[in-house]
């Protein structure tokens, strides 16, 4: 599809790459449960969820998601979480200084799957330029 295999694909070029994580909850993708660092390249066709730390029979696994397979795009609450910036910048005080923590749920049909597929991603401070950029793009592709 628009993912990286270059020789197959050489007119793919990525937007833009941001580091991010998935996030494994009851729900989400059975093959990776657990939280994640990933890197997400946004493409004009779709999105590429990238799993770089995965080790063993789980290593090069990706997400392709094309655009017009995406159903919905969302923020859930993720609760509230400590953020290291503020307890470097803080110390013990920024400890007790939680930052509200928002999670981005994409929803897709898989070709493959017979119910809905979810993919939650912590997109951290990105997500103010990232999350609008792919709603933009979904809605386009309708």
């Amino acid at each position: 599809m628009f993912g990286r295999k270059k020789k197959e694909n050489k007119g793919a070029k990525h937007i833009a790459s941001y580091y991010a994580k998935y996030i494994g909850y009851l729900g989400t993708n059975r093959m990776i449960p657990s939280e994640q660092d990933i890197i997400l390249h946004v493409f004009e066709e779709g999105i590429y969820i990238a799993f770089p730390y995965l080790k063993g029979d789980l290593k090069g696994t990706h997400i392709e998601i094309p655009y017009n397979a995406m159903t919905d795009i969302r923020n859930i609450d993720g609760g509230s979480k400590v953020d290291f910036d503020r307890v470097m910048a803080a110390g013990v005080l920024g400890a007790l200084w939680k930052k509200h923590h928002v999670i981005t749920l994409i929803e897709y049909n898989d070709e493959n799957k017979t119910e809905p597929q979810r993919v939650p991603l912590d997109l951290g401070s990105g997500i103010q330029k990232v999350q609008p950029m792919i709603y933009e793009r979904m809605e386009r592709s309708k």
